[in-house]
């Protein structure tokens, strides 16, 4: 289905058979990404919709205690249970276009394991045969890409390009995208998608659609390339569920790899357990695909999905993104200090917590602090470039850091501060105040807490009179 969006809004996203039961890959060796989606609170994306006046993906259990910084809640006044949530692309208006890009940098030559959890379901069918519309699709692009902008949408899914329209061209610098095409024109070169490839889809220029499948499509920027590699024919089992009532009825589980000398297989599971994987793309080596550029030095990725005429819920969740190689990890270090060294009561006081990069390789993903605030301590505001920092529940302060760049990552031996001004109770003692640093692909927690003790200065002597013995 052909939606008729093409000014984009940035804010700051061959045939085969299956039905071959899988088992796991190879256990991967680093955690690079692991973001869940399910409850208020994610980092490190940036959002952006084809016609600024339909929603921005969103978190369903997103609430008033979303923070700055944070991918924005669905409806704060009604959310989805915390850990119960999920992102969501498109509701079930109609055209809807909208995606997601991971601001971090991946490797690239390691080989990787992407898995996430879909959801399409309460959609409206229509056409003929009818169908719901229009699906989703995960991309790599190249990690050295600053301005990315996704695709088309509609057919194109916001992959690919596409004539008419004003002819919007394709994802910048894209490497392969994987279509869960619902109306099943991602599959077809129909709109122009495949331009300058030096092979067409096997399902010609025309409206020949491949509903409910899953389709692979390779290199390309502008308005050149993005041609077809392969399509898993039309999946008895669905890729959505327009009738399921909720989106726990509609799980489904992706996984894809791409293994250390380039090849790519993708696998589905129905039921969503990632207990029954089958293969809904056979491996193929992108190295050797027609038209396929060469492998970038690192990737980034991202989500996108549409809706036209006809529509659906599109959701995503429990994305998690691994590597088959051991790589170079990020090992933090965290040091705080007190400033002063003691406290008025009554008054305000700092703290400064440095993190610092001791490992060998960079962060893959947003750099949390938690600083766990003394009884009757308060956050009063915070500094730092880069930093986004909130308080809840009370006393406990969560600090990110994720600034809008192009790599936001943490090098080796780089150090990132941020300091917090806090206000101080009136009343005396001594407070222990402890800190900890954590970031996805950090695999060394032995020096990832810093502790100040808050000494309060004792009272001021107490006189009654001129000549009276103050007391202490």
């Amino acid at each position: 289905m052909e939606n008729k969006l093409s000014n984009l809004l940035i804010a700051g996203l061959a045939f085969t058979t299956f039905f071959t039961a899988r088992s796991s890959p190879t256990a991967a060796q680093t955690t690079l990404v692991e973001e869940r989606f399910n409850d208020n609170t994610t980092v490190g994306w940036s959002l952006g919709v084809a016609n600024p006046a339909t929603p921005f993906p969103c978190l369903t259990a997103g609430d008033a205690f979303t923070p700055l910084g944070s991918i924005g809640a669905c409806n704060p006044a009604q959310p989805d249970p915390q850990g119960e949530g999920a992102l969501r692309i498109t509701t079930n208006e109609t055209g809807q276009a909208a995606f997601g890009i991971y601001d971090f940098t991946i490797p690239s030559r390691s080989g990787l394991v992407i898995t996430f959890d879909y959801f399409a379901y309460g959609g409206i069918p229509t056409g003929n045969p009818p169908s719901t519309a229009d699906g989703v699709t995960f991309f790599l692009f190249s990690g050295e890409t600053t301005n990315p902008q996704p695709g088309a949408f509609g057919g194109s899914l916001g992959y690919a390009q596409r004539t008419g329209g004003g002819n919007p061209p394709g994802l910048t610098n894209g490497y392969v995208g994987v279509g869960l095409d619902e109306y099943g024109n991602f599959a077809n070169d129909n709109e122009g998608r495949g331009a300058g490839c030096p092979v067409t889809s096997p399902f010609g220029t025309g409206n020949t659609r491949v509903l409910d499948s899953v389709t692979l499509r390779g290199s390309g920027n502008g308005n050149t390339g993005y041609c077809y590699l392969e399509n898993s024919g039309v999946l008895p089992q669905g890729i959505d569920e327009p009738d399921a009532p909720n989106r726990e009825v509609a799980q489904r589980r992706l996984r894809i790899t791409l293994t250390e000398d380039n090849t790519i297989s993708v696998e589905l599971d129905f039921t969503g357990t990632g207990n029954n994987f089958q293969q809904v793309l056979d491996p193929i080596n992108l190295t050797a695909a027609p038209g396929q550029a060469s492998v970038p030095s690192s990737f980034k990725f991202g989500f996108a999905g549409s809706t036209g005429d006809a529509t659906n819920i599109h959701e995503i969740r429990n994305l998690t993104v691994t590597t088959i190689e051991n790589i170079p990890t990020p090992d933090l270090t965290l040091r705080k200090r007190q400033i002063p060294a003691s406290f008025t009561p009554g008054g305000t006081g700092r703290y400064r917590l440095t993190v610092k990069n001791v490992g060998d390789g960079p962060t893959y993903s947003p750099t949390t602090v938690t600083d766990t605030l003394p009884p009757g301590f308060r956050l009063a505001s915070f500094t730092g470039d880069g930093w986004s920092c909130s308080e809840n529940p009370q006393r406990t302060v969560t600090c990110i850091y994720s600034p809008e760049a192009n790599n936001p990552a943490i090098q080796p031996e780089e150090s990132r501060s941020v300091i917090l001004t806090v206000n101080v109770p009136p009343t005396l003692g001594s407070y222990l105040n402890t800190a900890t640093v954590s970031t996805t692909a950090d695999e060394n927690p032995n020096n990832n807490t810093a502790q100040t003790s808050n000494l309060l200065p004792p009272p001021p002597p107490i006189c009654n009179r001129a000549g009276d013995i103050c007391q202490f």
